[in-house]
Protein backbone atom coordinates (compact mmCIF):
# COMPACT_ATOMS: atom_id res chain seq x y z
CA UNK A 1 0.00 0.00 0.00
CA UNK A 2 2.83 2.41 0.91
CA UNK A 3 4.55 1.74 -2.42
CA UNK A 4 1.35 2.53 -4.34
CA UNK A 5 0.86 5.75 -2.34
CA UNK A 6 4.46 6.82 -3.00
CA UNK A 7 4.09 6.09 -6.72
CA UNK A 8 0.89 8.16 -6.90
CA UNK A 9 2.53 11.03 -5.03
CA UNK A 10 5.55 11.04 -7.32
CA UNK A 11 3.45 10.94 -10.49
CA UNK A 12 1.41 13.89 -9.20
CA UNK A 13 4.51 16.12 -9.22
CA UNK A 14 5.12 18.36 -12.20
CA UNK A 15 8.56 19.76 -12.80
CA UNK A 16 9.58 22.85 -14.74
CA UNK A 17 13.14 24.00 -15.24
CA UNK A 18 13.56 27.72 -14.75
CA UNK A 19 16.22 30.11 -15.93
CA UNK A 20 18.59 30.91 -13.08
CA UNK A 21 18.08 34.61 -13.77
CA UNK A 22 14.72 34.48 -11.94
CA UNK A 23 16.38 33.54 -8.67
CA UNK A 24 19.95 34.66 -8.06
CA UNK A 25 22.43 34.26 -5.25
CA UNK A 26 23.60 37.04 -2.99
CA UNK A 27 26.65 37.43 -0.78
CA UNK A 28 28.32 34.06 -0.28
CA UNK A 29 25.60 32.09 -2.13
CA UNK A 30 25.72 31.23 -5.83
CA UNK A 31 22.71 29.70 -7.61
CA UNK A 32 23.72 26.82 -9.89
CA UNK A 33 20.30 25.60 -11.07
CA UNK A 34 16.60 25.92 -10.30
CA UNK A 35 13.58 23.76 -11.01
CA UNK A 36 10.02 24.44 -9.95
CA UNK A 37 8.16 21.34 -8.79
CA UNK A 38 4.41 21.43 -8.24
CA UNK A 39 2.97 18.67 -6.10
CA UNK A 40 -0.60 17.65 -5.34
CA UNK A 41 0.20 17.35 -1.64
CA UNK A 42 -2.38 19.28 0.35
CA UNK A 43 -1.25 22.52 1.91
CA UNK A 44 -1.56 22.75 5.70
CA UNK A 45 -5.04 23.92 6.66
CA UNK A 46 -6.42 23.38 3.16
CA UNK A 47 -8.60 20.54 1.96
CA UNK A 48 -7.06 20.46 -1.50
CA UNK A 49 -4.70 22.35 -3.72
CA UNK A 50 -1.13 22.25 -4.87
CA UNK A 51 2.18 23.35 -3.45
CA UNK A 52 5.08 24.55 -5.59
CA UNK A 53 8.72 24.37 -4.52
CA UNK A 54 11.64 26.14 -6.14
CA UNK A 55 14.23 23.37 -5.75
CA UNK A 56 17.55 25.15 -6.02
CA UNK A 57 21.09 23.80 -6.29
CA UNK A 58 23.37 26.28 -4.53
CA UNK A 59 27.02 26.79 -3.75
CA UNK A 60 27.80 28.26 -0.32
CA UNK A 61 31.22 29.72 0.48
CA UNK A 62 32.20 30.10 4.13
CA UNK A 63 33.42 33.68 4.12
CA UNK A 64 33.68 33.67 7.91
CA UNK A 65 36.94 33.32 9.84
CA UNK A 66 35.66 30.28 11.76
CA UNK A 67 34.02 26.95 10.92
CA UNK A 68 30.43 27.13 9.69
CA UNK A 69 27.91 24.37 10.43
CA UNK A 70 25.41 24.78 7.56
CA UNK A 71 21.67 24.56 8.17
CA UNK A 72 19.05 24.49 5.41
CA UNK A 73 16.74 26.73 7.47
CA UNK A 74 19.34 29.51 7.36
CA UNK A 75 19.06 29.75 3.57
CA UNK A 76 16.23 32.03 2.58
CA UNK A 77 14.70 33.41 -0.55
CA UNK A 78 14.09 37.14 -0.38
CA UNK A 79 11.43 37.47 -3.06
CA UNK A 80 10.30 40.50 -5.03
CA UNK A 81 7.60 41.19 -2.41
CA UNK A 82 10.24 41.34 0.39
CA UNK A 83 9.10 38.00 1.90
CA UNK A 84 11.70 35.80 3.59
CA UNK A 85 10.98 32.23 2.50
CA UNK A 86 12.98 29.72 4.58
CA UNK A 87 14.86 26.91 2.88
CA UNK A 88 14.03 23.25 3.50
CA UNK A 89 15.27 19.88 2.28
CA UNK A 90 12.67 17.52 3.76
CA UNK A 91 8.96 17.25 4.57
CA UNK A 92 7.69 16.56 1.05
CA UNK A 93 8.00 13.84 -1.57
CA UNK A 94 9.75 16.49 -3.68
CA UNK A 95 12.85 16.04 -1.52
CA UNK A 96 13.14 12.25 -1.80
CA UNK A 97 16.77 11.42 -2.58
CA UNK A 98 18.15 14.79 -1.48
CA UNK A 99 20.85 14.53 1.15
CA UNK A 100 22.97 17.53 2.06
CA UNK A 101 26.36 17.34 3.79
CA UNK A 102 26.00 19.28 7.04
CA UNK A 103 29.54 18.80 8.34
CA UNK A 104 31.55 21.90 9.20
CA UNK A 105 32.76 24.15 6.40
CA UNK A 106 36.24 25.51 7.03
CA UNK A 107 36.90 29.21 6.33
CA UNK A 108 37.12 29.73 2.56
CA UNK A 109 35.66 26.29 1.77
CA UNK A 110 32.79 25.88 -0.73
CA UNK A 111 30.05 23.24 -0.83
CA UNK A 112 26.97 22.54 -2.92
CA UNK A 113 23.51 22.13 -1.38
CA UNK A 114 20.05 21.39 -2.71
CA UNK A 115 17.46 23.56 -0.98
CA UNK A 116 13.76 24.03 -1.63
CA UNK A 117 11.71 27.17 -1.16
CA UNK A 118 7.92 27.04 -1.07
CA UNK A 119 7.18 29.67 -3.69
CA UNK A 120 5.02 30.54 -6.67
CA UNK A 121 6.15 29.19 -10.07
CA UNK A 122 6.81 32.77 -11.15
CA UNK A 123 8.82 33.67 -8.03
CA UNK A 124 11.97 35.68 -8.38
CA UNK A 125 14.41 37.11 -5.90
CA UNK A 126 17.70 36.46 -4.16
CA UNK A 127 18.87 33.49 -2.10
CA UNK A 128 20.91 34.48 0.93
CA UNK A 129 22.43 32.74 3.97
CA UNK A 130 21.71 34.07 7.46
CA UNK A 131 24.62 33.55 9.85
CA UNK A 132 22.61 34.55 12.96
Amino acid sequence: MAVVLLALTLTACQENKAPTSLITGGGNVRVLSIRFVTTAEAATGMSSGTITYAVTRLELTNDNNQALFPSMGRFYLLDNQARHIAGIDSGSSVFIGISNDLTALKPGEKREFTVGFRADPSANGTVLYDYT
